[in-house]
C-alpha cells in the first residue's frame, strides 16, 4: 500500500509546516538555514515532496543528537 504524502506537513512531527514555496508570498525557509544534517533525515520517500517546520528545524539546531534520538523513539 502507498502512503499519501501530505505536503502541507511536517515529515518529522507531521504538524503543519507553513510552507508558503506554491503562494505569492516568501516562505520562512528563505530566511533562515535548514541544516544538511537535517535534510538527510528526511524519510526518501518524502523527499523533496514535504517541507520540515520551523519548530524542527530550530530543534535540530538546538541539538542534533538529541533530535536525531527522538526521531528514532518515534
Amino acid at each position: 500500500m502507498t502512503e499519501t504524502i501530505n505536503e502541507k506537513l511536517c515529515p518529522f512531527c507531521q504538524s503543519s509546516n507553513h510552507c508558503m514555496a506554491h503562494e505569492a508570498q516568501t516562505c520562512w525557509c528563505s530566511k533562515t538555514k535548514i541544516e544538511k544534517g537535517l535534510i538527510a533525515l528526511v524519510p526518501p520517500e518524502k523527499k523533496k515532496k514535504a517541507c520540515i517546520c520551523f519548530s524542527c528545524n530550530q530543534t535540530y539546531k538546538e541539538n542534533p543528537a538529541k533530535f536525531e534520538k527522538q526521531l528514532l523513539r518515534n
